[in-house]
């Protein structure tokens, strides 16, 4: 977010967002907190009934509150594209025909009008607008490197041009590169990992989207109790295993940028708790795991990395665990 905001600083354009988009991001968002709360408030009840004299009450969060405050914010830093009735028909009919930027295929039901609804506001858009920067990673809906030659029709019929003031970008990578000036030299592999910044950002990443939680939901992991709870979490550390992507810098007025794809070699461990009704088991698992992501970095005027994001994460690859497996005496839980 701080990254597109730069950007559009610089060049004196508007950041904009699909109303379905906003909705959609929104609606996950409430689904999160109430999920993770029902999760907390289940667990808290299993525990009582284990363990009677165990006190504690989750007050009910106030969710409501949460989803407004992040409308406010987002709705502050972007643009929102309204999207017609007759671009919600035009979703709805090609869901149903199977055309793009809606899923093509005949295998089930149809899918995709979320994608067609947010794709027909934003062609709308540049029409009232200027020139239009159409930045996604979904390949399947749009394209990878470059747009599905079948949704230039879409640009064509309002624009009157195949391309106009509409660019499609695959990421925000693919926007620097459409914005901005190409710099050298740019960070070598070396460089990228011998940076505490750049490593701080990737364990940063795995930590706050949850990866404790995605190695939870391995298959194999559970059936050791009927009640897990996730007691201690480790510390995650990583190693840079690979560049998996040449390494772009960019300018942009003052402002030096660079992106890469990196895949790192990582190890971290969690503690789970089983409970039954006689017994605790505690189990510390050891995890490795590859993954790979892709980072945008900020260079300072020695061409040194100042500051790190990432922008998007691959599924975990390889995962392994390493369990052993300390039993608490039996009798009543303490």
């Amino acid at each position: 977010m701080a990254l597109l905001r730069t950007i559009a600083s610089h060049r004196g354009q508007t950041l904009a967002l699909s109303e379905i988009a906003l909705e959609e991001h929104l609606a996950h968002y409430r689904h999160k907190i109430e999920q993770q709360e029902k999760k907390v408030r289940n667990q808290l009840r299993e525990l009582h009934a284990l363990v009677p004299f165990a006190g504690g009450e989750l007050p009910r969060f106030d969710v409501d509150t949460a989803v407004r405050r992040l409308r406010d914010q987002l709705t502050a830093d972007f643009k929102i594209l309204p999207t017609s009735p007759e671009i919600l028909r035009e979703a709805l009919r090609r869901e149903t025909q199977r055309r793009l930027p809606a899923k093509r295929g005949w295998e089930g039901k149809g899918e995709g009008a979320r994608d067609v609804a947010i794709w027909l506001s934003a062609v709308e858009a540049s029409r009232e607008y200027g020139p239009l920067y159409f930045v996604s990673q979904d390949k399947q809906a749009f394209g990878v490197k470059t747009l599905h030659p079948e949704l230039n029709d879409d640009i064509a019929r309002v624009l009157g041009t195949p391309n106009g003031h509409f660019k499609y970008c695959y990421g925000i990578d693919v926007l620097l590169a459409e914005l901005a000036d190409v710099y050298s030299p740019a960070p070598t592999r070396a460089t990228l990992a011998a940076s505490d910044v750049v490593r701080e950002a990737a364990i940063q990443d795995l930590w706050h989207s949850g990866v404790h939680k995605d190695i939870m939901a391995a298959d194999g992991l559970f059936g050791q109790g009927p009640i897990a709870v996730v007691s201690n979490p480790g510390p995650i550390n990583a190693e840079l295993d690979q560049v998996s992507s040449k390494i772009e810098a960019y300018r942009l007025g003052d402002k030096v940028f660079a992106s890469a794809r990196l895949r790192w070699k990582v190890l971290t461990s969690l503690q789970i708790t089983w409970l039954n009704s006689v017994s605790r088991d505690e189990i510390e698992y050891g995890c490795k795991f590859s993954v790979e992501e892709t980072m945008l970095l900020s260079l300072d005027a020695d061409g040194q990395i100042a500051a790190a994001i990432v922008t998007d994460r691959s599924p975990l690859r390889g995962l392994q665990f390493d369990g052993a497996l300390t039993v608490m005496p039996e009798g009543e839980p303490s």
